[in-house]
């Protein structure tokens, strides 16, 4: 995902809601989600879905930019030992979004706007503050 970087967007932003030291990956992947939907929103685009599902999986956040839709896939790590969110989308996430993005057309019939796929990669500081990585057209 490095080589993707140059596309992307840095922004900073305020604790949505404090997480406490011993918060697990679940309610830490909440957190990032709901910061990239404020973020998001905060750069015009409009939520079209949240968390949406089917049998192949689950797409985050499915945003409205103009006449484009976004597929976002948010990665939200805490501290630097994994690598950072951006760096853990493979090649074979790509294809899976691909993938899930048509399965959400059809089932939406959503079909008349093209399809975009973005990465956004959060980092969560000690401090509670945010930085947010946005990759746009990932794929």
């Amino acid at each position: 995902m490095n080589k993707h970087e140059a596309k992307g967007q840095q922004y900073l932003s305020p604790p949505v809601v404090k997480l406490g030291p011993h918060s697990d990956r679940i309610e830490v992947g909440q957190y990032g989600e709901q910061l990239a939907a404020r973020y998001l929103t905060d750069a015009g685009y409009v939520i079209l879905d949240r968390n949406w599902r089917c049998r192949a999986g689950e797409l985050d956040l499915v945003a409205q930019q103009g006449r484009i839709t976004v597929i976002c896939e948010v990665r939200t790590r805490r501290g630097h030992r994994a690598g950072s969110g951006l760096e853990s989308v493979t090649r074979r996430k790509l294809r899976r979004l691909r993938r899930l993005a048509g399965e959400w057309q059809i089932e939406t019939q959503n079909g008349g706007n093209s399809i975009r796929i973005d990465v956004i990669g959060i980092q969560i500081h000690t401090d509670n503050t945010s930085t947010i990585h946005h990759v746009r057209g990932a794929v």
